[in-house]
């Protein structure tokens, strides 16, 4: 919500909650801190999450969620894949297919291993950089990454995934020469 976008559901282990007027999050969080669940008014399952008419939709939790039980029943024109591998095989190659833009893993929860990265870089050096200097020093990271998978996708009509990887062998093909 901090970037303008609206979260209309959330769920964890036990059950989900919907609101297409957008979730109130510290009330979800009270809830899960409180009772267990983020639940609250109108609860969903799991299952009905992920086939919610949403702009995006981001499976975060565990892998193989989306599949061919589910697939065709996905109508989020974009994926965005922050755990590993939440798609499988099979639902990837249906989805990508059917046009849907998918954000690869690889690439969307990368985060966490750039600024590990760079605290080891900050530890070695003995240069201390303050949360917000990471914090921009990451966005020019992963903004640089995504607009070489985006072009590499773009140029060779393939998607984001195949292009993330083929981005990434010809950095390392690049870096060992």
């Amino acid at each position: 919500t901090e970037v303008g976008f609206k979260v209309v559901a959330i769920s964890d282990s036990r059950s989900g909650v919907y609101d297409k007027n957008g979730i109130d999050l510290d009330r979800a969080l009270k809830n899960k801190k409180e009772k267990g669940t983020v639940s609250y008014g109108k609860t969903i399952s799991n299952e009905e999450l992920l086939e919610l008419d949403v702009d995006v939709l981001v499976p975060a939790a565990l892998e193989n969620m989306v599949n061919e039980k589910n697939m065709v029943k996905i109508k989020a024109p974009i994926i965005v894949e922050m755990a590993n591998g939440p798609l499988t095989q099979e639902a990837y190659e249906y989805l990508a297919k059917k046009g849907k833009v998918i954000v690869p893993d690889v690439f969307a929860n990368s985060g966490g291993v750039i600024v590990s990265y760079l605290e080891w870089v900050q530890g070695k050096s003995g240069f201390w950089r303050s949360e917000s200097q990471v914090n921009d020093k990451l966005k020019v990271m992963m903004e640089r990454a995504f607009e070489a998978i985006w072009k590499k996708s773009v140029e060779k009509k393939m998607p984001l995934k195949q292009a993330a990887f083929e981005v990434a062998i010809g950095r390392i093909t690049s870096a060992m020469v």
